[in-house]
């Protein structure tokens, strides 16, 4: 091998290996990243889920729960706003640790069609209530 070829790859591998290594290493650390900021760090990080929190309940127009709409936050403080929890079997859904503000929240169904959009405040040490009231499906 001549000294030219040598220099173009490091540790035997060639340059488009190693670009490709990186941006593994580099997306296997955002997620590391995404998962330790869903899961709230260390215990003596996590804020209490009583408050800095918006959380609600999604019914049908005949007051009935939704489960499995996806609430997204559309426009806030929050740092992630792309991770959206599904509403449970009561219809309810909570975002907790969310830094003071005011947040577009929205439904959207399975399809991914929004159903619903409304705004809150979320204020230091308050859970602020925001529920869902979904049109009738023809």
């Amino acid at each position: 091998m001549n000294v030219e070829a040598q220099g173009s790859t490091i540790f035997g591998l060639g340059l488009l290996k190693l670009l490709a290594l990186f941006i593994v290493m580099g997306t296997a650390m955002l997620l590391m990243l995404l998962v330790i900021s869903c899961r709230g760090g260390p215990e003596s990080d996590r804020r209490p889920m009583s408050g800095d929190s918006i959380g609600g309940v999604v019914e049908d127009a005949y007051g009935q729960p939704v489960p499995g709409m996806r609430i997204i936050i559309v426009n806030g403080t929050a740092p992630f706003p792309e991770l959206a929890p599904e509403t449970n079997e009561n219809g309810g859904y909570k975002f907790p640790g969310l830094n003071p503000g005011t947040f577009e929240i929205a439904v959207h169904d399975r399809r991914g069609n929004r159903l619903a959009q409304k705004k809150s405040k979320v204020r230091r040490g308050e859970a602020s209530r925001l529920d869902f009231v979904l049109p009738a499906q023809p």
